[in-house]
């Protein structure tokens, strides 16, 4: 206590009071790093943000607002925004507490040295508030992959390949001063290129830019030594550039000899027949006089042959006479034109007047080729048969008379190739003078054989047969001036007592009603006596029972 003098005095006591209110508030601080720096483009990058409350009091309501830099692309966060990609809303931070987020970003294709700025801030009802930034340096970089591969990957020696080489950058930024080297075995000669090389080694391609998802394409066009004997050749290729990425990628292809591939080519009707399956079949050919062959020749491997040289062949023709094979002529190259023999289509049929034979009948073609490397495939042959005339067929005789329930009708066939089918056709009459349209009973491949039933009932049946061959050659069809190859008359069957058109119960119980009568009884009926014994007993019934049709 000072007194007005300013002094010091006791003895008189003074007091003062005065009044201190105490305000408690939250402080909200905000701290961001980033999971790493430099950080590459196209890769991820993590923001870790912090928010602390320093001060006494809760914070309540505290909103992280969080902007990116135009360079990143938002993939998710933990927890997940509030609002947006870029809003969290936290109902309260108490005093003394943090709160995390995570945020994983991608950085897109940017020039190297790029720098990410990312800022964030924090606000509260209680008008606390803070904000940082974090910046990260960008590096970008190409990537460059190569590829080669050889088409065909299996070929023969002195036969063309193609190499094909794709060079891509990966990457996120362009790649320069770009150099493609390919390293060629010594049994491997370089063709041409799409694009052409960069030196006289023609080993060398030189691109001064390749774009980020640009792919840079060559294609080489190659032939393997014929001298090369068959094995693995190897090729190896690499990429390089000014940003120091290397790659390097082989393509090797395997020398393989193969002969020729020969088969022949119809041109015309052609139907073959296979033979002898359990001795791996022997294969004939059935062909018009129109019909003509080619003979077609592929080297083999597959789209790797050093391609066909020659193709040979030669023909015989079958002689019924002295039934042996005669050579038409010896081994010719098939192909080279001539106003005579050979022939290119090859016609069998002229060929046959050529040589002084019938144009038709059987040929034998045996032929082989050879390849470019001096492969030759082993000789093929086929027999081909030249069908110039339809076959013939006849009905076998009948009996005169026959019972109408069903008969065997029997049909001979043949033809100067095979016959292919039969058909058999009829023709009824109830006076044997006014006749009816032919009509197809039906048609078989072999056996022709057929239960034939009567459909119209008893009277008079004519009977005809066409037969085809494997070519299309057929007997003419029968009309009303057709002669007949066998005929008959179908009368009422023995056994058919109640004359219905059937033996069954009704027979039997017709036969029945007259049980043991004799011609002395009055009652008599001879239709009952079926076996002819003159009396009617179980003798009957037994014949009846044996041609039962139901």
């Amino acid at each position: 206590n000072w007194d007005s003098d300013g002094d010091n005095t006791n003895d008189e006591t003074s007091h003062a009071y005065a009044n201190l209110t105490v305000i408690s508030s939250p402080v909200l601080a905000i701290e961001k790093t980033d999971s790493r720096d430099p950080a590459e483009a196209g890769k991820e990058l993590i923001y870790y943000i912090r928010v602390n409350n320093t001060g006494d009091a809760n914070a309540t309501n505290v909103v992280v607002t969080e902007t990116y830099d135009v360079n990143t692309t938002f993939l998710y966060a933990i927890p997940s925004p509030t609002h947006g990609n870029n809003v969290w809303v936290i109902p309260g931070v108490d005093a003394g507490e943090s709160k995390s987020i995570v945020i994983h970003v991608m950085i897109n294709p940017v020039e190297n040295g790029t720098v990410l700025f990312n800022m964030v801030n924090v606000t509260c009802d209680e008008n606390s508030s803070d904000e940082t930034n974090e910046t990260t340096n960008a590096t970008s970089l190409p990537d460059l992959e190569i590829e080669k591969v050889v088409i065909p990957s299996t070929a023969e020696a002195g036969s063309s390949i193609m190499y094909k080489i794709w060079v891509n950058n990966t990457g996120t930024a362009p790649a320069t001063d770009v150099v493609v080297r390919d390293f060629y075995d010594s049994h491997i000669s370089f063709d041409h290129s799409h694009p052409s090389p960069d030196d006289i080694s023609h080993s060398v391609w030189e691109f001064s830019r390749i774009d980020v998802g640009v792919p840079v394409v060559i294609t080489i066009f190659a032939d393997i030594s014929p001298s090369f004997e068959d094995g693995v050749i190897p090729n190896f290729v690499n990429v390089t550039c000014a940003e120091g990425i290397y790659d390097r990628a082989w393509a090797n292809i395997t020398v393989q000899s193969s002969p020729p591939v020969t088969v022949k080519k119809f041109h015309g009707f052609v139907h073959n027949v296979t033979y002898f399956w359990e001795e791996d079949g022997y294969l004939l050919h059935y062909i018009t006089n129109e019909t003509t062959i080619t003979l077609v020749a592929k080297d083999m491997p597959e789209g790797g042959g050093s391609g066909v040289n020659h193709t040979y062949y030669r023909i015989f023709k079958w002689n019924y006479s002295s039934g042996k094979w005669d050579i038409l002529f010896n081994w010719e190259e098939y192909g080279v034109w001539n106003t005579s023999s050979p022939f290119d289509p090859i016609d069998l049929a002229k060929l046959g007047v050529l040589y002084g034979y019938h144009p038709c009948g059987k040929y034998e073609i045996e032929f082989y080729s050879v390849d470019r490397a001096g492969n030759t495939e082993g000789m093929e042959w086929n027999d081909v048969f030249v069908d110039c005339s339809a076959p013939w067929s006849y009905v076998l005789p009948l009996s005169r008379e026959v019972y109408e329930d069903s008969f065997e009708v029997k049909v001979n066939a043949s033809d100067d190739g095979e016959v292919c089918n039969v058909t058999l056709y009829y023709r009824y009459s109830l006076d044997n003078i006014t006749w009816g349209e032919w009509t197809a009973y039906g048609k078989k491949s072999d056996n022709y054989r057929w239960l034939f039933t009567p459909i119209e009932g008893t009277g008079y049946y004519q009977f005809y047969s066409v037969a085809e061959d494997y070519v299309g050659n057929k007997e003419p069809l029968p009309d009303e001036n057709t002669t007949p190859d066998a005929m008959c008359e179908v009368i009422h069957s023995p056994w058919d007592v109640n004359g219905d058109g059937l033996v069954d119960i009704f027979d039997v119980v017709f036969v029945a009603q007259h049980w043991m009568e004799t011609p002395l009884d009055p009652d008599w009926c001879e239709c009952a006596d079926v076996n002819g014994d003159l009396i009617i007993n179980m003798d009957d019934i037994t014949i009846i029972a044996n041609h039962w049709t139901g």
